[in-house]
């Protein structure tokens, strides 16, 4: 079997009939698709959807059910325990599929030899995002010799296929930070560290949907970033600049632009207010800029602006990371599209 097809975000039993009938359609079956649940959701509703395509996808259709963590990596873990493709991706119930997206992420994972490949990300929902390539495409690296890629690959899982193999390194990881959102940030460095080879496509295949119901906790990012950088020099592991820099690349630059770029038209979309005043309340985003504040007030942060090596780098991304914090405007993102 070519390839596992992860699902984190399952909490809506119509979504996941979409979903499942849209890789039914797929004119390209050589996948599974592991549907994650936990006890929070409409588990019970969703297990009698599930039941209806089981005939179809026979032993093709996992369902892993989490009674205790409400936890999208630690369910990821478990999903790395069973997974039977050469590859896997996460590709939540929440996308839209056309029939042929399985057979041309298919056809570019058997194309390719890097244990990691990486596409172009499309984010939609309560926020619009196409950002520009950070990293030369369609070439094949060492991570060895390309360092960069730590800095520069996009902080995010849903938009990377990897090889099980690295998966399987990973099968008795805990995951430090329970805490997450389906960015999934801990476990997709972990797996990045023990990857050799990367490419970079720069096109896409899937959008991902970040709906104003997914909490968005500055301090919890943080923590997560700040654990890695410590594992990676306890480790011995010399990726620390890169990590600071993506550290602050994604906690200034693009959660920053997430909690203040909520699209005009979806926030007065009647159904998705009671989410957005909770989750995008103007309290949790002075919050987050309160904590930009303070990082760039430390001297932490005045060393990594003075001494990091990706700050040299003259482009738009530096250039907002070196703008102050009160530069918080709405348009972040669009500036690094």
């Amino acid at each position: 079997m070519t390839i596992s097809l992860i699902s984190l975000d399952n909490t809506n039993e119509k979504t996941v009939d979409t979903f499942l009938k849209s890789l039914q359609s797929q004119d390209n079956q050589d996948f599974e698709v592991i549907i994650c649940l936990n006890k929070k959701t409409e588990a019970k509703k969703i297990f009698k959807v599930i039941q209806r395509y089981k005939s179809f996808f026979g032993t093709r259709l996992v369902v892993i059910y989490n009674s205790k963590i409400n936890n999208f990596q630690h369910n990821l873990i478990s999903a790395f325990r069973v997974i039977k493709g050469d590859y896997f991706t996460v590709l939540n119930s929440t996308t839209n599929l056309k029939r042929y997206h399985i057979s041309t992420l298919i056809k570019e994972v058997k194309e390719q030899s890097a244990d990691v490949i990486e596409f172009k990300p499309r984010i939609i929902g309560s926020i619009k995002w196409k950002p520009a390539k950070r990293l030369e495409a369609e070439k094949e690296m060492k991570i060895a010799n390309n360092q960069q890629i730590l800095a520069y690959t996009f902080p995010m899982i849903f938009n990377k296929v990897f090889k099980t193999n690295l998966a399987k390194k990973l099968m008795k990881y805990k995951v430090e930070n329970k805490n997450d959102t389906k960015f999934c940030l801990e476990v997709m460095y972990m797996l990045m560290f023990e990857a050799k080879k990367y490419i970079y496509l720069d096109y896409r295949i899937f959008k991902e949907n970040l709906g104003s119901d997914v909490w968005l906790v500055s301090n919890h990012f943080l923590r997560t970033f700040n654990l890695l950088i410590s594992y990676l020099k306890n480790s011995n592991i010399k990726l620390t600049q890169e990590l600071t820099y993506a550290k602050y690349y994604f906690l200034k630059l693009i959660l920053s632009g997430i909690l203040s770029g909520t699209t005009f038209a979806y926030k007065n979309i009647w159904s998705e207010k009671n989410e957005i005043s909770e989750k995008r309340s103007q309290l949790l985003i002075d919050k987050h800029f309160k904590l930009i504040q303070e990082l760039e007030s430390n001297n932490e942060f005045q060393v990594f602006t003075a001494s990091n090596l990706y700050m040299n780098v003259v482009n738009n991304e530096v250039k907002a990371l070196k703008n102050n914090w009160k530069n918080k405007q709405s348009k972040i993102l669009s500036s690094l599209e």
